[in-house]
């Protein structure tokens, strides 16, 4: 998927949200193509248990909660 994501950036497609692996166990990215259409690219990459997905959430809301207040 890493090699689609990079084929379109170089046909210029805009970067939204770069590629990388995400809390709930997906690798995302979303990318804007030259003709305004938006583009979200997904893949599985590792199953999550209830209790890791809620510490890594819980830890994600909290960085953007940090975020948010340094802007």
């Amino acid at each position: 998927m890493g090699a689609t994501f990079n084929r379109a950036v170089a046909a210029g497609a805009k970067v939204d949200t770069p590629l990388m692996d995400q809390f709930w166990g997906d690798r995302y990215g979303k990318i804007t193509d030259p003709f305004g259409h938006q583009w979200s690219l997904a893949q599985h990459v590792e199953d999550v248990a209830s209790e890791e997905m809620k510490r890594r959430s819980e830890e994600w809301m909290a960085k953007r909660a940090l975020a948010a207040g340094q802007s």
